[in-house]
């Protein structure tokens, strides 16, 4: 039977290794009596006196903060996820700790109290890309257009030829880029971007640019917008025709333009 001085901690990770360790640890403090959930809300969320505090993954722990229960103002978010859009997201729907792998049973035992008595408890890092989220100086739409071509990496005379700006003009935003995100080359600000939730982690088919037949570039979100004349150097074709697909023409063969505005294979023929 439980103390009633004793903290009942449900434990609703998905990683059941992490689970076990976890609850074992924390049985070990005579303040709190570990539970480890199955995961499934049902069972947690229908017991209204059951379990003071959940520490849960980042998936598991928005389920219990959309719950609309008494979890809301309970649960300690224990993850890997570290970017700042992830830890922001968390915070905006109402988590109260969030704690990233690699801490210490310390760490987590004195957050669950914390959350326990009504407070928040965030690791360091968690606190300071809030504080870095809160200094944000916002990107422009061209500034936002330029740099998801930046993450592609297209140089600025390629950008300019690809928006119909000035070089001058992209260089321009470039540099505002590097400013807002403290950046101090293309591939940080990329990162750091990424990092924030503006970019993408991944790219897909859908957000790659695309080749039009004028050599132009056509955004996944946008129009295509061609470079009168088209590319006619094999060398800058080449370039980006591995830009494109991600490969590099096969030895022998140059680069010419398809008919249904995309580069593939099917699109080189021998010199």
């Amino acid at each position: 039977m439980q103390q009633p001085d004793k903290l009942t901690v449900v434990i609703a990770h998905r990683d059941p290794f992490l689970s076990a360790g976890l609850a074992r640890h924390l049985g070990n403090l005579a303040e709190f009596e570990p539970v480890v959930s199955s995961l499934g809300l049902g069972a947690v969320t229908t017991g209204s006196d059951f379990g003071d505090v959940v520490v849960a993954d980042y998936d598991s722990g928005l389920r219990f903060l959309g719950s609309n229960g008494r979890w809301r103002d309970r649960v300690v978010i224990f993850t890997e996820r570290e970017s700042e859009a992830s830890i922001c997201h968390a915070v905006e729907q109402g988590v109260r700790g969030y704690l990233l792998l690699g801490c210490g049973v310390a760490d987590v035992a004195t957050a669950i109290r914390t959350v326990h008595e009504g407070g928040l408890a965030l690791a360091p890092l968690v606190a300071s890309r809030i504080a870095e989220r809160i200094r944000w100086e916002k990107l422009t739409p061209s500034e936002l257009d330029i740099l998801r071509l930046l993450y592609f990496g297209l140089r600025n005379k390629e950008i300019a030829l690809a928006t119909s700006r000035a070089t001058e003009t992209v260089s321009t935003h470039v540099k505002a880029i590097f400013r807002k995100l403290n950046a101090r080359s293309r591939t940080q600000a990329v990162m750091v971007a990424r990092r924030r939730g503006i970019l993408p982690e991944e790219v897909s088919d859908r957000t790659r640019p695309r080749a039009n037949l004028c050599g132009g570039f056509r955004d996944g979100c946008g129009p295509s917008v061609p470079k009168p004349g088209g590319f006619t150097d094999q060398a800058r074709l080449g370039s980006h025709f591995r830009q494109v697909t991600g490969e590099a023409p096969a030895a022998g063969r140059r680069v010419r333009w398809t008919q249904d505005s995309h580069l593939f294979p099917t699109g080189l023929v021998r010199e």
